[in-house]
């Protein structure tokens, strides 16, 4: 990853991430997209987190770059690239491209923003598929004022035949070879999401 400082300005600037998994080179300009339409909607100033590995090309890094200073209507947020190819290249078990088949392992990065961005109170993920018509500041607004107390939202659906019984310990919850287990399958529509990193940390440290 870049040695790089971030600090969290969640007060005053909506922090957004991105993640790019692109071997073929045509990806990228697909982000560019995202971040045209955030900024071409929203006056508050905002801070771009792009998760990326090895694939993204320095030329295709530039192209964000010039995308973003001739879209950013103010000088404060910016871009930040975080390479994390070595965070997700140490899990041997299971095999990442194997578990996610139809998708590409950068459909899992998004997975990680609690720890790559630790410092921050709360970030917005969105999909590089995603057009931005309506200022972004509402959605963050809405997350700010309620305090950051929720660690995902987005929007829900149940795959699942209940909800899970969340007393069951981790040990005796029985999956396939994807880690899956069917019955306890809760769909969380992350094209867009808030993720508190926070919060998101204290449940990994909780007991099961």
């Amino acid at each position: 990853m870049e040695s790089l400082k971030i600090k969290d300005q969640s007060s005053s600037v909506i922090n957004i991430a991105l993640t790019i998994y692109d071997p073929s080179g045509t990806y990228t300009r697909h982000a560019g997209v995202v971040i045209a339409s955030v900024l071409r909607s929203t006056q508050t100033p905002v801070c771009f987190y792009i998760l990326h590995d090895e694939t993204l090309s320095a030329d295709n890094r530039n192209k964000i770059l010039e995308t973003y200073r001739s879209n950013a209507s103010s000088d404060v947020g910016g871009v930040h690239f975080l390479d994390i190819s070595e965070h997700f290249d140490g899990y041997k078990t299971p095999d990442v491209d194997e578990m996610c088949r139809r998708f590409t392992r950068g459909s899992l990065y998004r997975l990680c923003i609690h720890e790559i961005l630790p410092e921050l109170q709360g970030v917005i993920y969105l999909d590089c598929d995603i057009v931005v018509h309506l200022d972004i500041y509402n959605l963050w607004k809405e997350y700010m004022d309620d305090g950051g107390r929720h660690t995902i939202c987005g929007v829900y659906g149940n795959r699942g035949s209940s909800t899970p019984d969340m007393t069951v310990p981790r040990e005796e919850i029985v999956t396939d070879k994807r880690g899956l287990n069917r019955e306890r399958y809760i769909l969380i529509q992350a094209c867009w999401c808030l993720i508190s990193p926070d919060c998101a940390r204290n449940i990994e440290r909780a007991p099961c």
